[in-house]
């Protein structure tokens, strides 16, 4: 029996009168039976409330759902629980696909730099702020309130004018194809900045004895969201507390002696700067390595000071330094040969010998640049050498740190 069809009446012909005395009032009939049959849409609707997170079935289930209540009742079909079911998880699914939505969108706005620990900087964000890694040379900037050693979300800038806590002097850039880690990304940062550095501030010595070099370096997350142009964000700070007024210089300021002295001293400077940060009995290969990395250095310094015509004052004292630094050179040749941890510090040790701060002073003092070297180990300037031990840890001609970041 279909449903809605009459039941319990016989057929009539033209003319014959009804087969029962009392047929009803007009339109009438009798009540249908209990269904018996499940409604497919019902059925739809159940199962793909259940998985509605996938594929965004829920909006299937709520949508199958509100049809097998429409057709239940007018087919007298079951179902109409499961169709309620699954228009109820539908619901539930929307909620949480909403959610998440709102917390994908929070984390797609806000690019999370990584940090290292004891830097002084931390998490927080300004509703009016910039990206960390948005931030451009020049740019000065305050700490969010509150900040501890966590990664940063924003910081609003100002004007250099007014006390700030860094000013940002670079990009590193990373050549990597994929995110290469944490440790591969502070070595190049610290590479990077120290070559921005350079451009921003030629004359290292005339920096504040309280500045030191920071960066910003992206996390897996923040790599993600770069893409295109993966970088970190380098900055001086003052650990003394807020900074005021710029630290660049003005290359333009600086004339040709100037220049050729301070771009051949950086390549002594950027070997000490991947010097490793183990001890040389903890990681002699590496400091092999390192040797003839600074010995890269040493004769790149010496190449462009003996092709420079120097004239005046500086003329002798340049001679005094290259001597100093070809002495240094078969150390550092024994270092990179060395079979064993004591002939390797030994050698170190030696070398650095002449790589000391007096004669590049001398140099200095002639071309009329910074001699302030007293922020190295609060030392007054004498005798001192460019590292304290056969494990540098200082940027030479800076007295910084080479790796400090934040």
């Amino acid at each position: 029996m279909h449903p809605g069809a009459f039941a319990g009446y016989g057929a009539q012909g033209w003319g014959t009168g009804a087969p029962y005395a009392v047929p009803g009032p007009l339109g009438w009939q009798p009540p249908p039976g209990p269904p018996t049959r499940w409604n497919g849409f019902a059925i739809t609707s159940f199962v793909l409330g259940i998985i509605g997170g996938a594929c965004l079935l829920w909006i299937g289930a709520i949508g199958f759902g509100i049809a097998a209540l429409r057709e239940v009742k007018r087919r007298n079909e079951r179902g109409r629980g499961l169709a309620i079911a699954g228009i109820a998880l539908g619901g539930v699914w929307a909620v949480v696909m909403a959610v998440a939505m709102v917390f994908v969108l929070v984390a797609a706005g806000h690019d999370f730099p990584a940090t290292d620990d004891g830097s002084g900087y931390g998490s927080g964000s300004y509703s009016d702020g910039r990206n960390a890694f948005e931030l451009l040379s020049g740019d000065c900037f305050v700490k969010p309130a509150g900040s501890g050693t966590e990664g940063v979300v924003d910081v609003r800038t100002v004007d250099c004018a007014e006390p700030h806590y860094g000013e940002v002097f670079g990009q590193a850039d990373s050549d990597a194809k994929s995110y290469p880690g944490k440790a591969a990304l502070i070595a190049d940062a610290t590479k990077g900045c120290n070559d921005s550095l350079a451009e921003f501030a030629p004359d290292g010595w005339k920096l504040p004895v309280d500045a030191e070099v920071h960066f910003f370096y992206p996390d897996q997350h923040s790599w993600d969201l770069q893409a295109a142009y993966p970088h970190s964000t380098c900055f001086l700070t003052d650990t003394t507390g807020h900074m005021t007024g710029s630290l660049q210089q003005n290359l333009a300021a600086f004339d040709a002696d100037q220049r050729t002295y301070l771009g051949a001293e950086h390549h002594v400077d950027q070997a000490f700067v991947v010097q490793p940060d183990a001890k040389p009995t903890d990681a002699p290969a590496a400091y092999r390595a390192w040797a003839d990395t600074l010995a890269g250095g040493v004769n790149q310094e010496i190449d462009e000071l003996t092709t420079h015509t120097w004239g005046g004052v500086a003329s002798q004292p340049v001679r005094d330094l290259v001597d100093e630094l070809r002495k240094s050179l078969p150390h550092l040749a024994a270092a990179k040969g060395a079979k064993d941890a004591k002939t390797l510090q030994h050698e170190l040790a030696a070398a650095e010998e002449y790589l000391g701060y007096d004669r590049p002073k001398a140099v200095r003092a002639a071309l009329q640049l910074g001699t302030d070297d007293s922020r190295v180990n609060g030392s007054d300037g004498s005798d001192g050498t460019r590292t304290t031990s056969p494990a540098p840890v200082l940027a030479p001609g800076t007295g910084r740190r080479a790796a400090v970041r934040i």
